[in-house]
């Protein structure tokens, strides 16, 4: 299916979508830092038979262009979330989300009840206010410098599990995304309060969460009311670790 360009706020945002049939609300999925809408490929071609389902990259990220004022925090990228649905006419998603791209469905779900139908949260970053502030700085400088390639990747490969072909997808991803985007998505990361948007978001919830996501300061850890299903055996990726069983978890919670 050929990308189709649309407006963003700070920038053109590629978006692969495709009519499907039925009535349900559509399903918009979101990527991971330093990912593309590629990663939910699979997922995509699953759906597709009997419900629309969108991907697109946010600022930064895949064919999208940058950010013309450099945002790549949640409220930019939820801005993006905003801009895809409009330029589709969608009322109403579903929104599945993954690692730092779940954070901004949180983000945008709290802000936007009346349009989310649904949140799927697929291995979710963590608070990360919660870990070291000098394990945090370190890791910021370090994506700041000449190397930043080579720390991404030795960090992505340290969490991509143990299969070659996801290894080798992600990590194609992560090298192909501009410095600037992973700085500023990651910085994000390390300061952003999950807490609130956990409160205002009440719709229908559930977070996937592998064993490497298991963590105290994990969104099912702060907010013990969020309904959780965990994951074993497979990196941080579920989606492209075992397609048929993230398809079958979710059918089971579009069902």
């Amino acid at each position: 299916m050929p990308l189709r360009l649309i407006a963003g706020p700070q920038g053109r945002l590629a978006v692969d979508d495709a009519p499907g049939a039925g009535t349900d609300p559509p399903v918009v999925f979101l990527h991971c830092d330093a990912g593309s809408h590629g990663q939910w490929r699979e997922a995509l071609a699953h759906l597709r038979p009997a419900r629309r389902a969108v991907a697109f990259d946010f600022r930064g990220s895949g064919r999208s262009a940058p950010a013309a004022d450099g945002d790549y925090g949640h409220d930019g990228r939820a801005a993006d979330i905003g801009a895809v649905l409009g330029a589709l006419a969608l009322d109403q998603c579903v929104l599945v989300g993954h690692s730092g791209g779940a954070i901004t469905a949180l983000h945008y779900a709290a802000r936007h009840v009346d349009r989310v139908r649904a949140l799927l949260l697929v291995d979710p970053a963590a608070d990360g206010r919660q870990f070291p502030e000098a394990q945090r700085r370190q890791l910021q400088e370090q994506l700041a410098g000449p190397n930043y390639r080579a720390v991404l990747r030795d960090y992505y490969t340290s969490i991509a599990g143990p299969d070659a072909a996801t290894r080798a997808r992600i990590l194609q991803d992560a090298e192909a995304t501009p410095q600037a985007t992973v700085l500023g998505s990651f910085r994000t990361l390390s300061e952003y309060d999950p807490r609130p948007a956990l409160a205002d978001y009440r719709g229908r919830r559930l977070s996937l969460v592998t064993d490497l996501g298991d963590n105290p300061a994990a969104l099912h850890r702060l907010d013990p009311t969020l309904p959780v299903r965990r994951l074993h055996t497979m990196g941080h990726w579920p989606q492209l670790d075992d397609p048929a069983g993230f398809h079958r978890i979710l059918d089971e919670f579009l069902a």
